[in-house]
């Protein structure tokens, strides 16, 4: 018998545990918990007129108008068509594993006493809901959350809060040139005294049917409009800063793009610098400066002064 007591020890001490895992959630069953997969809200994502989110290092805000959402902080920074939008789905079908404890005395075991992130929607009635972001469960995969005004703790699949945990970059349309890519007409680019000019032979035509001609020579539809891509994909990797600041004295980069819609041609002017491996880039009479790989810029070059090559 006195060989079986260690036995018997190890199994109560394992029972222990697992009841106390169970209690506290950590082990994130889900067969046993009515709540799993419940929704928080019975909102719409078109209810939301308002998106903040905080950290204890940064600060993000939007606000919606008119069915048109603009940024606040960290700056009035012109928006991509989805950030926002995709923000407001992804909250209004935020859902919950289970609750982890009905109305916890402490909430600092959870990491939600000073919550390192909050995520707060204001819809069009002025009701606002935010959620506090909370420690991860010793179980990978979930993290603590709890909903203002409501004492308990839930337990969020991380995948779920990945597409709300955004940063003010996800949302901020970074394109550095802003033409209409089936108005361009002639794009001049020169770089560190080098010079190519891309032309569109067939003004009526979208740009990917169109013949074009870089310099003298005759491109096919694909040849043209694949150096035109590499200009429009030109983006900065980081939050734009005030044209104003910008130093783009003596560039070094010049684009100039001319377009024509409508019987209209209109002309707009870029300048660029390099700074390290960056180059810093402003549209004449734009607001922000762009900061683009150095890389980026050069294969821009090689595209256009390349093109039609492979036909020799």
């Amino acid at each position: 018998m006195k060989r079986l007591w260690p036995t018997l020890l190890l199994v109560l001490v394992c029972a222990g545990g697992f009841w106390f895992a169970s209690e506290k959630g950590f082990l994130n069953s889900k067969t046993t918990d009515e709540t799993a997969g419940k929704p928080f809200f019975t909102i719409k994502s078109d209810d939301l007129v308002g998106i903040a989110i905080h950290t204890k290092t940064d600060d993000i805000a939007l606000t919606k108008k008119d069915k048109e959402w603009s940024m606040n902080k960290p700056d009035a920074y012109p928006l991509n068509t989805y950030g926002p939008d995709n923000w407001a789905s992804a909250f209004a079908l935020l859902t919950y594993e289970s609750v982890v404890e009905e109305a916890p005395t402490d909430l600092a075991p959870y990491g939600l006493k000073e919550p390192e992130k909050t995520l707060t929607a204001t819809l069009a009635d002025g009701t606002v809901k935010k959620l506090a972001i909370g420690k991860p469960l010793p179980v990978s995969g979930t993290t603590y959350v709890q909903l203002e005004g409501d004492p308990k703790v839930y337990e969020v699949s991380d995948t779920s809060l990945s597409s709300l945990e955004s940063s003010a970059l996800s949302f901020v349309n970074t394109q550095a040139v802003d033409s209409v890519y089936n108005s361009v007409k002639t794009v001049k680019l020169t770089w560190k005294g080098q010079s190519w000019t891309l032309e569109k032979t067939e003004p009526a035509k979208m740009a990917y049917e169109s013949k074009w001609k870089r310099d003298s020579k005759e491109l096919t539809a694909e040849e043209g409009s694949a150096v035109l891509d590499k200009l429009t994909s030109l983006y900065a990797d980081a939050l734009m800063t005030p044209a104003a600041k910008a130093d783009v004295s003596n560039p070094e980069l010049t684009v100039t793009v001319t377009e024509e819609k409508d019987g209209k041609t209109t002309e707009s002017a870029f300048h660029g610098k390099v700074k390290d491996d960056q180059v810093v880039f402003v549209k004449d009479g734009g607001s922000w400066a762009y900061s683009l790989k150095l890389t980026d810029v050069q294969a821009l070059y090689d595209a256009g002064k390349n093109a039609g090559e492979a036909q020799q």
